[in-house]
């Protein structure tokens, strides 16, 4: 016999387990399930871990800065070992806690494998028992994309999920991919003494992010000796006693060469998980290789909905949390539809590189009218008297003052980058922003006197840099 409940959400992740929850605070019978560990990627092997990990690096690239500074005597000394070990603390306290929540709200979690074979029905592959439910959420993520390379098999080839859990500093590492991810991994091993390298097929590395935060991030990764290798490709993988020999070859020159390293990292993006859904069957529409929405997030079976990575969107936690929300309250009988026109894009790189809106080569492209600005940290206070640079980029409307877009590239840019959240969907005006009395001395103030200097009335600039640049 069916066991029966109002919804079913396949996938316990960042966006499965907020459905879950949002659906049993209006009252729906929920059960949720998950194959392996509550939280999915983001809390277990990829956005919690990760900046775990990259907080200790920064400790230590600060510990740099001031012992060559002479101010320390000599760099700290880490263990390796109790640096992982805090990293799986944090994770269980997280899993933990969602596995409370969730238990509050009276969600059924069955933590197995399970196949939606038609548009109600859910059976669990590890003792077949079947599901009903009248709704159902997918929410089953994505994992590492491998691509075709020879050699790919051997047991140096990691993923980011071995990456983050190696008992032994490597000495060498090679990055395939010059991504969020790649980028972040780079940044924490370089600080930890690994040498580094990236290898990239693009031009170059984050290349839909703005230009000129991204050649200062190229600078900043080059100077802590990483080294970058744009438009170069990996052809082959080979065995080379306790190394591998990674064959390249430079996509301008043709020209071929050889790379070493202890361990080959693969993250040149992610694929979708729809290998336990029948889309034929049931006839769900896809949309790029990812499941197709509206956006009340419901797909084109009309009882079942879908969120998250497997939608393709935005491959990005905070986006699945949204869409949750959006999908659970459409679900409970609440209009509701989600706007994807402001999704901040965060990379907790050393520097960290933050944005919203639009960059400044896309409003080129639009063929869009912009003013622009842009603020050195070296001109704040807090960020001298904390040995940390970078800049921030603002571009408004010349004629109405919204802004367009927002590019930080430096300490904390990810948090800074909030207040401009809020100001842009409260659509709030760069001169309005510029108005605003913010606490000092804080990293913060950047925001008020790069929305000056948009306005050329930036107090803390000499008047050669007090300008904007307009653009039509």
């Amino acid at each position: 016999m069916d066991k029966k409940f109002d919804v079913a959400v396949i996938g316990g992740g960042p966006g499965g387990y907020t459905a879950a929850i949002r659906l049993a605070q209006l009252g729906a019978n929920v059960v949720l399930f998950e194959k392996e560990k509550l939280g999915g990627t983001c809390l277990n092997v990829g956005c919690i871990p990760t900046k775990n990990l990259l907080d200790k690096a920064g400790l230590i690239e600060k510990i740099k800065k001031n012992t060559d500074a002479g101010i320390f005597k000599e760099a700290g000394l880490f263990s390796w070992s109790k640096i992982l070990a805090e990293k799986e603390g944090v994770i269980n306290t997280l899993t933990e806690g969602v596995k409370n929540i969730l238990k509050s709200y009276n969600v059924v979690v069955v933590n197995s494998e399970v196949q939606l074979i038609s548009e109600n029905i859910i059976r669990d592959k590890n003792n077949n028992v079947t599901y009903q439910a009248n709704k159902i959420i997918i929410a089953t993520g994505s994992s590492t994309l491998m691509p075709p390379i020879e050699g790919i098999e051997n047991d140096s080839v990691i993923t980011s999920t071995e990456a983050l859990n190696l008992k032994k500093l490597p000495k060498t590492l090679l990055i395939v991919g010059g991504g969020v991810i790649g980028v972040e991994i780079a940044s924490i091993y370089a600080e930890f003494g690994t040498k580094v390298t990236i290898v990239e097929m693009q031009s170059s590395i984050l290349d839909k992010e703005d230009k000129e935060a991204v050649s200062y991030l190229y600078k900043k990764l080059k100077e802590k000796g990483i080294e970058i290798l744009t438009g170069t490709k990996v052809q082959k993988i080979e065995k080379n006693n306790s190394e591998s020999l990674v064959k390249c070859i430079d996509l301008a020159g043709n020209k071929s060469f050889d790379k070493e390293a202890e361990f080959v990292l693969i993250s040149i993006g992610r694929k979708p998980n729809l290998e336990n859904i029948d889309l034929q069957k049931i006839g769900l529409k896809l949309e790029s290789g990812y499941i197709w929405t509206d956006k009340t997030m419901k797909t084109s079976v009309d009882n079942i909905y879908a969120i998250g990575d497997i939608t393709g969107r935005f491959l990005l936690a905070h986006v699945a949390y949204e869409q949750a929300v959006v999908a659970a309250e459409n679900i409970m009988g609440i209009n509701k539809e989600i706007n994807l026109s402001k999704v901040p894009r965060c990379i907790y790189s050393h520097p960290q590189v933050s944005a919203i809106g639009r960059t400044e080569e896309q409003l080129v492209s639009m063929k869009k009218s912009y003013r622009k600005a842009v603020y050195p940290y070296a001109a704040n206070g807090k960020a001298l008297t904390m040995k940390e640079d970078g800049f921030i980029k603002w571009m408004s409307d010349p004629e109405t003052d919204q802004i367009l877009g927002v590019s930080i590239v430096g300490y904390n840019s990810t948090e800074l980058l909030s207040s401009i959240i809020v100001a842009m969907n409260g659509n709030l005006k760069t001169k309005e922003i510029g108005e605003m009395i913010f606490p000092h001395p804080t990293l913060s103030e950047i925001i008020k006197e790069v929305a000056l200097t948009n306005c050329s009335e930036a107090i803390h600039l000499p008047k050669s840099m007090n300008k904007n640049l307009l653009k039509k």
